[in-house]
């Protein structure tokens, strides 16, 4: 399962929920929620990366710097 689905299946019942009642603003709020939904996975597959992460660009850095 992928990190998009996961975000339609977390945003659906809302954005059904809206829909049943008044349109007016519904769209802003569903932005807001996919937009805090996308920070949170981004934050926690940084945590997750962010040894590896830093690790591999410094070795690529390294090797840029001392051909």
């Amino acid at each position: 399962m992928g990190i998009v689905n996961v975000v339609l299946w977390f945003v659906a019942p809302i954005r059904n929920r809206m829909r049943s009642a008044d349109d007016t603003g519904a769209n802003i709020i569903e932005y807001a929620f996919l937009l805090v939904l996308v920070a949170v996975v981004a934050m926690v597959a940084l945590q997750f990366l962010g040894g590896s992460l830093a690790h591999s660009l410094t070795n690529s850095g390294g090797s840029i710097a001392n051909p």
